[in-house]
């Protein structure tokens, strides 16, 4: 394992204990929120890149930027939108239940935002990351995991084909 495999887990970590904080419901629509945004950042991140190139030389910078802001937006507004719906609806009956749940939720979530970093890594491939790729004990399933995306990720098609095996 190296260092970028101990900042999955650690992240996934994170994941896990704000899934139990926040419970069912909004860890439910936080992952509603990263599955959907991963999808609109794939069909509208390279239009947000496009309009970056005109601040940002480098086009690999602006794609990675294009694709992480429209992600980070969408997956923000149904966090906002979760955190508004739980103060009126709550699912207080569940007790333990509820934010148990939510932690099993915050795992899927953080395995699924770990697959689409590991996807950007490979499809943006600077020098740093692929040294952190191929030492890492998590990559390679992570990279099948974001596989399952690729029809939202069309500019990581190349990369992902390569390192997956399609």
């Amino acid at each position: 394992m190296n260092t970028f495999d101990y900042a999955i887990l650690l992240g996934s970590g994170v994941f896990v204990l704000l899934g139990v904080y926040w419970g069912l419901i909004r860890q439910l629509l936080s992952l509603i929120g990263l599955v959907v945004g991963i999808a609109m950042a794939g069909r509208y991140g390279p239009e947000v890149a496009a309009w970056l190139s005109s601040f940002i030389t480098d086009p690999l910078v602006a794609g990675v930027l294009g694709f992480v802001g429209v992600l980070l937006l969408v997956s923000s507004l149904a966090s906002l939108l979760a955190s508004v719906l739980r103060m009126f609806v709550g699912l207080l009956f569940l007790g333990w239940l509820d934010h148990l749940l939510g932690g099993v939720l915050g795992l899927i979530q953080a395995i699924l935002a770990a697959a689409i970093i590991v996807v950007a890594m490979v499809a943006f491939p600077l020098p740093t990351w692929s040294n952190a790729i191929e030492g890492s004990l998590l990559a390679e399933n992570l990279l099948r995991i974001g596989a399952l995306f690729q029809v939202f990720l069309p500019f990581a098609m190349p990369s992902l084909a390569y390192h997956v095996g399609f």
